[in-house]
């Protein structure tokens, strides 16, 4: 019972709004097209426990199950903003991960929660942690529930993964993850950013030249100085 506690301990430290943070997290949450895609402007904390409330295929049980279940979502985007705009030394960041870390690991661990939403913020935690192979692991695990019961957050969940499987050397899964995101949101810089990144990384026949079709479509839709960057990786790798 020590962990159920302490959650509880959490979730009366995080209750309430964000307050001056929520347009911060509004931001964060929906720069990207995969962001907007799965949020539509509003604030993503607070759009993911609706989410989970209405969609849910198999809501967690126990005791406290609910209660840390918003203090896992809500604390993960108070992470996201306290990391952007503290960074990742500032105590009130790491309490932040800390505090969804540890209802997340109740959740699962402890409940045993198998909601594909919280499996794939579980799965997003232990990837934040660097423990990729894990990761990857408990990303594959919840992709398909994610697209069956949050399909909204699918193309947040398959980057991801896609990430956790680029990580760990997994290029052709990664690359296969990636087109799907890009297929769903055709008009994501991000996606077609990481697509082509993979491929420059695998180099198979045809790939080069796919990754350089990919960077002249970005440059179409235009990007910000860190995509520059990452393109100007992409062009050295493939030798421009």
């Amino acid at each position: 019972m020590r962990r159920i506690s302490v959650v509880f301990a959490f979730a009366a430290l995080n209750a309430g709004p964000l307050g001056a943070d929520q347009s911060r997290e509004i931001y964060l949450g929906n720069q990207h097209r995969a962001g907007q895609y799965a949020y539509h402007g509003e604030a993503p904390s607070e759009v993911e426990i609706s989410m989970y409330g209405r969609q849910s295929p198999a809501p967690c049980e126990g005791p406290h199950a609910q209660q840390a279940v918003e203090v896992a979502l809500s604390s993960h985007w108070k992470w996201v903003v306290r990391l952007q705009t503290n960074g990742a030394a500032d105590k009130s960041t790491r309490r932040a991960f800390d505090d969804a870390w540890q209802a997340l690991r109740y959740l699962v661990e402890d409940l045993n929660c198998k909601d594909p939403l919280i499996g794939y913020r579980y799965g997003n935690s232990i990837h934040m942690q660097r423990n990729y192979e894990r990761s990857v692991v408990e990303l594959g695990k919840v992709v398909a529930g994610i697209e069956a019961h949050y399909p909204q957050m699918l193309p947040i969940a398959q980057s991801q993964y896609a990430e956790a499987l680029g990580v760990t050397g997994h290029l052709d899964e990664a690359i296969q993850q990636h087109r799907q995101v890009l297929k769903r949101i055709p008009d994501s810089v991000s996606a077609a950013l990481n697509l082509a990144n993979r491929l420059s990384q695998r180099l198979d026949p045809g790939d080069a030249e796919e990754a350089r079709e990919l960077l002249a479509k970005v440059r179409s839709l235009g990007v910000s100085d860190y995509g520059q960057n990452v393109i100007d990786e992409i062009e050295n790798r493939l030798g421009r």
